[in-house]
């Protein structure tokens, strides 16, 4: 059922297999076995991209909610017997991972001892789609500004502050200002993220907002490289202010706030609503804010 399920969300053979890692072969081996079992047609091969027959809708509709409650069974299982080991299963990105995990995970480990961890690192948009599918148990990541799904819960864990880094001295801001104008950056080079990345998506829309017209010198998958890449002086970068507490500037560099009011995004830990939270997602997101709400006392003066 799952393969069938990735099969239809994908309507590609090919992505279907990249995504479940095995071979095409094997993916249309699945079909044809589920089709014979069945003895009805799932997919209509004539469509373009591949598109599900009426049966194959209602395999589909019913396997996700089959697929649902099993996954919580499993759930409920692991939170009811002591001889099987618990897993929870944690989405964030690289970055995030690196700055929040050190914090959160030794606190989780005392609060729910026994609770062995899994950690995947990729984007947001995949990693979505794996909470949708049922493949992670918490995903942390910031507020996108995209309508939450109805069947998806997000709680804050903390609010946190977006920056604009510069090397000391390349932006000529009047001493004591700890924020700038957008009339100051406008047209300046800008090291940036990928599109896809969430970090991008704000700053695309801060951008707009405030008719800035970057000069985009360089696009990379990760905030700590735009901002060594700021701190070496040849441009500018807006990232979340966690960064200044895991990555290393190539020199002495200026942080500014994006306006007199500070432009923050909350950083949410987002669950299913139709699988019910055990004990070790609900320890793990209570540490998470019990740790960040008390306020971000490990960043340094750069």
């Amino acid at each position: 059922m799952r393969y069938i399920v990735e099969i239809a969300e994908c309507r590609s053979v090919t992505k279907a297999a990249d995504n479940l890692h095995v071979s095409q072969s094997a993916v249309s081996h699945y079909i044809r076995h589920a089709e014979d079992s069945l003895g009805v047609k799932l997919f209509d091969r004539s469509a373009n991209p591949l598109g599900l027959t009426y049966a194959g809708m209602v395999y589909v509709e019913s396997a996700k909610r089959i697929l649902t409650e099993h996954d919580g069974m499993k759930r409920r299982l692991r939170e009811s017997s002591s001889h099987v080991k618990r897993l929870l299963r944690i989405g964030t990105s690289r970055d995030r991972a690196s700055y929040m995990l050190p914090k959160i995970i030794p606190e989780f480990m005392r609060r729910c001892p026994g609770t062995r961890t899994e950690i995947f690192t990729e984007s947001g948009q995949i990693l979505r789609e794996r909470l949708q599918k049922g493949r992670i148990d918490i995903l942390m990541l910031p507020d996108d500004g995209k309508e939450i799904p109805p069947n998806i819960n997000a709680e804050i864990i903390y609010t946190e502050e977006l920056l604009l880094v510069s090397k000391k001295g390349f932006l000529k801001i009047p001493d004591g200002r700890k924020y700038v104008y957008p009339s100051e950056i406008d047209g300046l080079p800008f090291f940036m993220q990928y599109r896809e990345h969430t970090t991008r998506s704000f700053c695309d829309s801060y951008f707009r907002d405030n008719d800035i017209q970057p000069d985009i010198v360089m696009e990379f998958p990760s905030n700590i490289t735009c901002y060594r890449m700021a701190s070496a002086g040849l441009g500018l970068a807006i990232v979340p202010k966690m960064i200044m507490g895991i990555a290393n500037p190539e020199s002495k560099t200026e942080l500014y706030s994006l306006s007199e009011q500070p432009r923050t995004w909350d950083i949410l830990a987002y669950t299913r609503k139709d699988i019910p939270e055990g004990q070790p997602e609900q320890d793990f997101i209570r540490t998470a804010r019990d740790t960040f709400l008390q306020g971000d006392t490990s960043l340094v003066n750069i």
